[in-house]
């Protein structure tokens, strides 16, 4: 279909007559030079615009018509012509200049058990200690690799924190961590205490603490409440300052072939990390385990009951709210934070028990063993 013009539209006076005429379903414009009828261009009007059609008069959808208002000479009628809208012009993209690639995600570069660590309620001043770490690890692997001096960085760890903050679970992943950077071997960890490390007579401490570390190597060797090493003070008779005296050796000289963690209160842990001049500067540094807030404490209850596939009613939900509540505010430093919600579920279960032995054994459907009601929640608040 061709394009149809309007010639000297705008400048010629139009002849007497009809100004447009219908023919044959069709609408003419008259041609005022020519005073001959010319074809418009066929067209549809749909929501107030214009459509051209196409030459077997479908709709054209894409090919919009505009309205434009021509001031006629003086005297003569307006006119609204329509007029087929002039495509876009396209614009050349200028070539854009040569960017940077994009920096690797954080997450992507980290070892799978740190995404595990990362995922636990709460610990953040934990996550972060870690990251730190982390980059410190491969930061010595990487100067290694160019023949760089060593840095001189340990793998050694102080965790301080009340009782029930993840510490043991912590120390286990840190041990996986550091089997995935390839810096130990095994990623084993090997839990002690005191009875193992310090002996009852003259000559016993050091062997044990050896043995200790010979069984850790390749992997970490974790000693919680490890200020229990100075149980007695300075009592000559106690051999835990022996203990730590065969440590520091070991842990300078056999710094990339096991980690030591230690653990327990932090004013305890502080008192325990003078007890040697040399013992401090030997760990590379210490993560402060914070006790969990209210919601983190909720929170770890209800990870507790989808792994044990219990459910609460509306009733005893905001019952365990109160008790958590009440339960923070009558504890001390001795607050056993994600410890106490597992204990607070296992007392509740045996509530349950006891509640549901009183009934007959048909009402047991699998609901009622999933569900625990307010009457399971304790009433009384136990620190």
């Amino acid at each position: 279909m061709s394009d149809f013009t309007f010639p000297n539209l705008l400048h010629s006076t139009p002849p007497p007559g009809p100004e447009s005429i219908e023919r044959d379903g069709r609408r003419y414009v008259r041609d005022w030079p020519a005073s001959k009828l010319v074809p418009t261009v066929p067209y549809i009007e749909k929501d107030g615009l214009r459509y051209l059609l196409d030459e077997s008069g479908s709709f054209a959808e894409p090919n919009p018509l505009r309205f434009i208002d021509l001031e006629p000479p003086a005297k003569s009628p307006g006119y609204k012509i329509a007029e087929r809208q002039a495509p876009p012009k396209k614009v050349e993209k200028k070539p854009k200049a040569k960017e940077l690639p994009e920096p690797e995600e954080e997450d992507a570069s980290l070892p799978p058990s740190f995404l595990k660590l990362n995922k636990m309620t709460g610990l953040q001043a934990v996550k972060d200690a870690m990251r730190d770490v982390i980059a410190l690890v491969k930061l010595k692997e990487a100067r290694g690799n160019l023949g760089l001096p060593d840095v001189g960085s340990t793998l050694h760890l102080v965790f301080t924190g009340n009782p029930g903050t993840g510490k043991t679970v912590v120390a286990r992943l840190i041990a996986d961590i550091y089997r995935e950077l390839g810096v130990l071997s095994k990623g084993h960890l090997v839990e002690v205490g005191r009875k193992d490390l310090v002996g009852e007579y003259i000559g016993q401490t050091a062997p044990k603490v050896e043995k200790a570390v010979e069984k850790a190597m390749g992997g970490v060797l974790f000693i919680d409440e490890a200020y229990s090493l100075f149980q007695n003070g300075d009592d000559s008779k106690d051999f835990g300052r022996e203990a730590i005296d065969t440590f520091v050796p070991l842990m300078e000289n056999r710094r990339d072939s096991f980690a030591l963690i230690v653990a327990g209160y932090k004013k305890e842990m502080d008192e325990f990390l003078k007890g040697n001049p040399g013992l401090k500067s030997r760990f590379v540094g210490t993560l402060n385990f914070e006790d969990y807030s209210f919601k983190e404490l909720f929170r770890i209850f209800q990870s507790f009951c989808v792994t044990k596939g219990i459910a609460l009613d509306k009733a005893a939900e905001l019952k365990v709210r109160e008790y958590i509540s009440e339960l923070q505010k009558q504890s001390g430093s001795d607050f056993g934070n994600g410890r106490a919600m597992r204990n607070l579920l296992e007392h509740c279960i045996k509530q349950q028990a006891r509640r549901l032995s009183k009934t007959n054994r048909r009402y047991w459907t699998k609901s009622a063993l999933q569900t625990l009601t307010e009457a399971d929640i304790p009433k009384e608040v136990k620190p």
